[in-house]
């Protein structure tokens, strides 16, 4: 049953929807990932952890939207239309995320629309034939020209068209919501390897696949061949993960 107060934050979801279905026009979130919206009047801190006194890592400005990836239990907090402990995990960009009072998030329901940050992994794949067959093919198109640039279709083409996400950061984001990303560099063959550096990418991150032995098999600028690289090349590592 909705309160007061929380009709009053759903009703408030109306206002700026159309502004979210622009916004999701230009970026497509990840399946479990939803973006939420600050009122006009207030921005919000996020912090390093779900509770007041943790430290400033990010701001969302006034009338501003966030990607929300999961949601923890932490600080109870007092918003514009009622107080609140769920705090959550937001992405900042370049595979940096904060914890924001979710209080202050306008997000069109009065309970959590992400899935809890603790949920467990997807275990992993058992016989590796997916994997085999994603760096047989990576393997066969080594010098290959016709995909600079296109690192999320090389990706994708390596695992038979099973996903599609509109970019690598993307994809990065839907395996981060699931708690699914490895941090280490020891990522078998064939795993996804993900990595973000706005100045290199223009924000759209960077998938490649690995080769095994700390190298990946990775599409380079338009027009250049793919080639093997250290895990440790392209810059903003951000991890590894099994295929969606």
């Amino acid at each position: 049953m909705f309160t007061k107060a929380r009709f009053k934050r759903v009703l408030a979801f109306g206002v700026v929807s159309a502004a979210l279905i622009a916004a999701s026009a230009a970026f497509a979130a990840p399946a479990d990932a939803a973006t939420g919206r600050l009122g006009r009047t207030y921005s919000l801190n996020v912090r390093s952890a779900p509770q007041l006194s943790a430290s400033v890592v990010g701001t969302i400005p006034k009338g501003g939207s966030v990607t929300l990836l999961c949601y923890v239990r932490g600080a109870n907090v007092q918003g514009p239309w009622e107080a609140s402990n769920v705090w959550d995990r937001v992405d900042l960009g370049g595979g940096r995320t904060g914890y924001a009072a979710d209080a202050f998030v306008i997000t069109g329901s009065a309970t959590p629309i992400v899935p809890p940050c603790d949920a467990a992994p997807a275990p992993a794949p058992t016989g590796g034939s997916r994997e085999a067959k994603a760096v047989a093919y990576a393997r066969s198109m080594i010098g290959n020209t016709s995909l600079g640039g296109w690192c999320e279709v090389f990706a994708a083409r390596a695992y038979g068209n099973s996903f599609f996400f509109t970019n690598a950061i993307s994809n990065y984001r839907w395996q981060a919501a699931r708690g699914r990303i490895h941090a280490d560099k020891n990522a078998p063959a064939g795993a996804l390897v993900y990595y973000s550096s706005p100045r290199w990418d223009a924000g759209n991150g960077h998938v490649a696949i690995s080769n095994g032995n700390g190298q990946v098999i990775t599409t380079l600028e338009l027009g250049q061949p793919i080639s093997v690289k250290s895990i440790s090349w392209p810059p903003g590592f951000l991890g590894w993960a099994y295929a969606p």
